[in-house]
């Protein structure tokens, strides 16, 4: 939920009052969006030597 305020600007409040499918998805989104951030993180240590 911090992901989705702080690079989304969806506060908590939303989260909260969303419905099951669309926690769902936002949940998915997010888990998609941290697997990609871990990627590009890898990838950067791979270039610098890391």
């Amino acid at each position: 939920m911090y992901l989705l305020f702080r690079y989304h600007g969806v506060f908590p409040s939303v989260y909260a009052d969303a419905g099951y499918g669309e926690k769902l998805v936002l949940r998915a989104f997010m888990h998609h969006e941290v697997e990609e951030r871990d990627r590009e993180q890898e990838e950067i240590a791979e270039m610098f030597g890391a």
